[in-house]
């Protein structure tokens, strides 16, 4: 199991293209980052139903690494992590309200006529300060 969160989140919305999409503000350098459980794309708000809206957005935001339109379909969540913020009116038998679980989504797109399917790991619980697409990816940009 891998402990994420330590802190209470402090990000209460990320900026946005349109109301359908969050504006990214480069690509990671790190090969794990979102392909793997240890690295997921933190989309954590202080408002948790905030965050689980921000999950199409952020999908919405991200292209082929030239341009090309993604497919994504969720998958089952998986890997559960402590965190600090989950927070919870009805108790939960399974996490007890400590435990958060990584939403799995898989995303396609096509390059010179070959699908290319990437397993993205998307933590809903804990915030990052800076939204990036995974490497692999590039992202929509303003106009």
């Amino acid at each position: 199991m891998i402990s994420y969160s330590k802190q209470r989140n402090s990000v209460s919305q990320y900026a946005l293209l349109n109301d359908s999409t969050l504006q990214l503000s480069g690509i990671s350098s790190d090969f794990a980052f979102g392909t793997t459980e240890q690295k997921p794309v933190m989309l954590g708000l202080q408002d948790i139903n905030e965050a689980a809206k921000s999950v199409e957005k952020y999908l919405n935001a991200l292209t082929g690494p030239n341009g090309e339109s993604i497919s994504y379909k969720r998958l089952k969540p998986c890997c559960p992590f402590k965190t600090k913020n989950l927070i919870l009116n009805y108790p939960m038998h399974e996490f007890n309200g400590k435990y958060g679980m990584l939403e799995k989504y898989s995303v396609s797109y096509t390059v010179h006529a070959q699908t290319q399917s990437v397993t993205l790991y998307i933590n809903l619980y804990d915030e990052t300060k800076e939204l990036l697409a995974p490497h692999g990816f590039s992202y929509k940009k303003g106009q």
